[in-house]
């Protein structure tokens, strides 16, 4: 499969994708399904895979050592790069399951707080640290959001989109975990204070979590994305 083909296999596009992951992540998941894709993959066993990555690479990088810490920053990344991975191996192979689905979530709510939490311990200050808490929070309570919205759609039998404003798109590209978890590392390795980094995905997760909430109590139906 050539890498337009693939590309266009993958689930998101870069309007509502993140931006390590467009850019970075996918053609990196490409190499590898040239590698691995003759021997049958299962979507699930590399979700498994992003868990292992992403909760190992967490608990590298809080270490207060460089070695660990760039050993847990490479796992992160390759966390990402199975996510866009299992995702399109599972369009490839046509193996769907509202199980596979779900378990890809409940990844996600449990991994993203492990990796926060691990580069929340290189903050400079108790405000940089009771932010990183805050957005740990907010997080968890946004997948939760999420996971509920989308097993309400499917025991529902609906799969229409929901319709978004355009700024939606904007909020959710700068505000999604994954971009947040790739560069705030960065900062860190640099010595420069994640503070002001915070604010803004701190702001708006919040605006997305508050959406979701209102959406699930008023019966609007999610974009599975």
């Amino acid at each position: 499969m050539t890498f337009k083909e693939y590309r266009k296999n993958y689930q998101y596009k870069l309007k509502d994708d993140v931006f390590v992951g467009y850019f970075f992540s996918v053609p990196v998941s490409w190499i590898l399904n040239q590698f691995f894709y003759s021997q049958k993959l299962i979507p699930n066993y590399i979700s498994f895979a992003m868990f292992c990555c992403g909760v190992i690479g967490g608990i590298a990088f809080a270490f207060d050592n460089l070695p660990l810490m760039i050993i847990g920053y490479i796992l992160m990344h390759f966390w990402f790069v199975f996510d866009a991975w299992d995702g399109a191996v599972a369009r490839q192979t046509k193996k769907f399951s509202k199980y596979g689905k779900e378990f890809d979530y409940v990844v996600h709510l449990l991994v993203h707080p492990i990796m926060i939490f691990g580069i929340a311990q290189h903050s400079n200050s108790k405000l940089e640290y009771n932010l990183f808490i805050c957005y740990l929070v907010i997080n968890i309570l946004k997948r939760g959001m999420y996971l509920l919205s989308f097993s309400r759609n499917h025991e529902r039998g609906d799969e229409s989109e929901s319709k978004y404003p355009w700024y939606y798109y904007i909020i959710d590209f700068f505000s999604n975990a994954p971009n947040f978890i790739l560069i705030a590392p960065i900062m860190c390795f640099i010595q420069c204070p994640s503070l002001y980094l915070l604010f803004p995905f701190v702001f708006f997760d919040s605006y997305i979590l508050l959406t979701l909430i209102k959406y699930y109590i008023f019966g609007i139906y999610l974009k599975d994305k």
